[in-house]
């Protein structure tokens, strides 16, 4: 085995100039505005170019010769290299790679045989060939060839391009009212007869007929609105499900160890609903019946009863186009004591064979319908099914009855899967119990049955709220007297707030001295009702100050006193910095950009960002995955910065994203600064005191933080944020526990204190979570570049002044005590977000308060990191 760049023939241009190099005839030519020298060939009439890509040369055991791609980059291409030979090695040793063969397998091959799988299970073969096309069009747009290409980000980023592309049509012509359907067609970039489907569907307005055929300027604007929206989040969720379907079967089979596909995210479908059907009403679904019965009109075949008997089978069963046009007369049994029709699993959504009673008007339709007809020919022949929208719709028009309603929520259609809802309403209709109505609509969701099919008319709501039992007080005399609150069996204790607070929030005055509850070993004495202890110990009130010393901390606190910063370095405890790092340490400040071809990640080297996977495709593209990587990798990573070829941006031309865009956890520390205690008189807390952000929160460096418009006290809080680098769980309370730290960053914990300080329970969770509410970046920096995370001074500016100005050194928990305090309970994946707390200073502490508004300019500097700077503005 032995690594090579191919070389291949061009032919040699007349009047080329040649020259002498090395003792060897060489053709000099111009590319790319640099002077290049290429060998000729021995009988002059071409000359030699070598490939960028590198290529390993194999020896199969048959004793075929083999060439693998490997990359363009010499240095990954030795790495992959190596790496071939260590399997080879490690093959000849009888330590053989189940997978291995697998890998090298092309994707292509395994989704054929994930689709011949499909059939093979009778999963359909609609459902079968448009997965597997949907997951072969994934694997090309992210230029996935081999099994260990597969890669979660990468196919996240895939999707999300698709949510946001979009055309940009050229505007109508000024003045112009009406338009030809030639010209329509080629203003959207489609077929004219797909102008003429998407008209009929949509009811659109139109002036004459034939050839002097017209639409109005409002259809075409129409039209043109559908065109240019992006594709839909349950089109793109279809994807998903197939994807992790796929990653399934993978592991299922073997081929590989576990699916990495798993946790791509799906769409919520709720908020951008494209074709939300509605229910026909029963009157509705007679008249539709009755309208197709009188139709002299045929539609691809099917004559108007034909259609009739379809439409009164269909609302009778459930089932959808596809499977009714399997039907035979010999599915029917319409002489058994209950009467069914009967669908093979190679038919079904779900692979299942699924035998339906019949209702009694079916039956009498059907027993006259199917009377004299061929055992196994289709009862609706042709291929009316592929377009049974358009055919439903014709009569409705017909019947009068609308093809697409207006509501708050925004169009609802009803076509011919509408009639499948139409079942499931009138099942809600007959008093059929959830679990009957899931039976018999074949679903394995109760939410699908009820919330997505089972949608009540208004007018039957009314008739359910009419029954509520309540009467207007003004219509008869009160029954009852004031409510009195009874103990909500708490001891009437206060809850202190994430600062430690007591209070209600602002105008009072904080107490020097508090109280609170710990657990010591279990006596006779000091019982406190109302409090549950954990087993083995007992609750105590003590009065502690905010100066209180550690060792009254430690005698004060159940568990064994694990790390602290300050409180830790005043007992005489160190840390060697030699071990704040990453085995194999590669410094690196690593950013996450908007490139054109989605969310990326960047290698940020002076004022330039360098689009690692551009520039290297076989290097991760998302910064998740360089954390997680093994040391060759990230110095790989690294090494990009003095790649000739690198894809790079200058910093005024690239939007930057947060660092980690979407990480699987944001965990926050609450009350983690001494000096922050000391400002505002709290009591020392002797664990971290956690609370959770979610990803909604999330925006980049120089974007806006937006204050809600049901937010009065909007808050900032400067915070140094830990970025995982390797999963972790039951993290040692030691040194050890920096090999868990990718990078740290600058963060922003908003809050909104009206909403965190509400009521007596505190709503700390809800009054951090309002989208924009935690700002990150502007880039990681790796814990590689042995920052000391407990010695880094941290500021706030707001619109230029100091507003906080604390170190690190004032951590109450340190790195190691806070993971290893979160792992207990929670498993860190890497670029899940710890954000450590704020020093003192804070605008809610301040007298008066100083709090953010719109037009503000926040800025979050830690020293090593850099500076995260961002707008306030109001909620539109």
């Amino acid at each position: 085995m032995h690594m090579f760049q191919p070389q291949y023939t061009r032919p040699l241009r007349p009047n080329a100039e040649v020259v002498d190099r090395d003792g060897r005839p060489h053709v000099k030519l111009r590319e790319d505005g640099r002077t290049v020298y290429y060998p000729l060939s021995k009988d002059g009439t071409t000359y030699l170019k070598t490939l960028d890509m590198w290529y390993a040369k194999v020896k199969l055991p048959g004793g075929q010769v083999d060439k693998v791609p490997l990359s363009p980059v010499k240095a990954a291409a030795e790495m992959m290299f190596a790496d071939m030979l260590r399997k080879r090695e490690m093959g000849k040793a009888g330590a053989v790679d189940p997978f291995a063969s697998h890998a090298e397998t092309p994707l292509a091959d395994h989704v054929r045989d994930w689709g011949e799988d499909l059939l093979a299970r009778e999963a359909g073969e609609k459902y079968a060939k448009a997965a597997a096309a949907d997951v072969s069009r994934v694997f090309a747009a992210c230029g996935f060839v081999y099994p260990p290409d597969l890669d979660t980000e990468a196919a996240q980023r895939h999707l999300a391009s698709l949510r946001l592309a979009s055309l940009d049509l050229p505007p109508l012509p000024e003045g112009q009212d009406l338009f030809r359907r030639p010209d329509v067609a080629k203003l959207l970039g489609v077929t004219p007869l797909a102008v003429t489907k998407m008209a009929t569907r949509y009811d659109l307005e139109r002036v004459g007929n034939d050839r002097n055929l017209r639409y109005t300027r409002a259809a075409v604007e129409f039209l043109i609105a559908k065109k240019v929206q992006p594709i839909g989040p349950r089109t793109i969720n279809l994807k998903v499900q197939a994807l992790k379907a796929f990653g399934s079967y993978m592991v299922a089979k073997k081929r590989l160890a576990e699916n990495p596909l798993h946790d791509i995210e799906e769409y919520n479908e709720d908020a951008d609903k494209r074709h939300a059907r509605r229910p026909l009403s029963p009157q509705e679904a007679e008249m539709l019946i009755r309208t197709a019965e009188a139709s002299a009109k045929s539609f691809r075949g099917l004559t108007g009863p034909q259609r009739a008997n379809l439409y009164a089978l269909t609302v009778a069963t459930g089932f959808r186009s596809d499977e009714m046009a399997s039907l035979v007369p010999a599915a029917l049994s319409l002489t058994a004591d209950t009467p069914t029709v009967v669908l093979g699993g190679r038919f079904t959504k779900n692979g299942k064979p699924a035998t339906q009673p019949l209702p009694r008007f079916a039956v009498t339709r059907m027993a006259a319908y199917a009377a004299g007809r061929d055992a196994n020919a289709p009862l609706w022949p042709g291929t009316w099914h592929e377009r049974s929208a358009e055919m439903v719709q014709a009569d409705l028009r017909a019947a009068g009855i609308p093809f697409v309603i207006e509501t708050p929520d925004g169009p609802l259609f009803a076509d011919f899967h509408a009639l499948r809802h139409t079942f499931i309403y009138l099942l809600d209709k007959s008093g059929a119990t959830l679990k009957e109505a899931m039976q018999l609509a074949r679903h394995s969701d109760p939410k699908l049955t009820m919330a997505v099919y089972g949608r009540s008319a208004l007018a039957d709501l009314g008739t359910v709220v009419e029954k509520m039992p309540i009467t207007d007080p003004a219509t008869c005399p009160p029954t009852c007297t004031t409510h009195v609150p009874t103990s909500d069996g708490r001891g009437g204790e206060s809850r202190a707030d994430e600062d430690g607070r007591t209070d209600g929030g602002e105008g009072e005055e904080l107490p020097e001295v508090f109280e609170f509850v710990v657990f010591e070993a279990k006596s006779d004495e000091n019982e406190e009702k109302g409090k549950t202890p954990p087993v083995g110990f007992e609750p105590t009130t003590r009065r502690l100050t905010a100066g209180c010393s550690t060792a009254e901390l430690q005698r004060n606190h159940f568990r064994t006193p694990i790390y602290r910063g300050q409180l830790a370095r005043q007992q005489g405890e160190s840390l060697n910095s030699s071990l704040l790092t990453h085995p194999g340490a590669v410094p690196m400040r690593l950013a996450t950009i908007f490139s054109s071809h989605g969310p990326a990640a960047a290698l940020v080297v002076g004022d330039q960002f360098i689009d690692i996977h551009a520039t290297d495709p076989g290097l991760p593209g998302c910064v998740k995955n360089i954390l997680a990587a093994s040391p060759a990798v990230r110095q790989a990573v690294a090494d990009t910065a003095n790649n000739p070829k690198a894809v790079k941006y200058a910093a005024n031309a690239v939007k930057l994203l947060p660092p980690v865009p979407k990480p699987s956890k944001i965990v926050c520390v609450g009350l983690n600064y001494r000096d922050h205690a000391i400002e505002g008189g709290k009591a020392i807390p002797t664990e971290p005191v956690l609370f959770a952000k979610y990803p909604n929160t999330l925006v980049a460096h120089g974007e806006p933080i937006v204050l809600p418009k049901v937010a009065e006290k909007v808050d900032y809080e400067a915070e140094l944020v830990i970025v995982i680098g390797k999963t972790a769980k039951h993290v040692p309370n030691d040194a050890s526990a920096f090999q868990y730290v990718g990078g740290y960053t600058c963060g922003h914990d908003v809050s909104a204190r009206d909403w965190q300080f509400r009521g007596e329970e505190k709503q700390w969770t809800i009054g951090k979570t309002f989208d924009t509410f935690a700002p990150t970046g502007p880039w990681i920096v790796t814990a590689d570049e042995k920052l000391d995370p407990h010695n880094l001074q941290i500021q706030l500016r707001l619109n230029g002044s100091t507003m906080q100005n604390s170190s690190t050194k004032e951590f109450i928990f340190g790195v190691p005590t806070m993971l290893a305090f979160i792992t207990q309970v929670i498993t860190l994946q890497p670029g899940d977000l710890i954000f450590t707390g704020t020093p003192p200073g804070v605008g809610i502490s301040r007298k008066p308060p100083v709090l953010l508004k719109a037009g503000d300019i926040c800025e979050v500097e830690i020293e090593g990191i850099g500076t995260l700077k961002n707008p306030v503005v109001a909620e539109a």
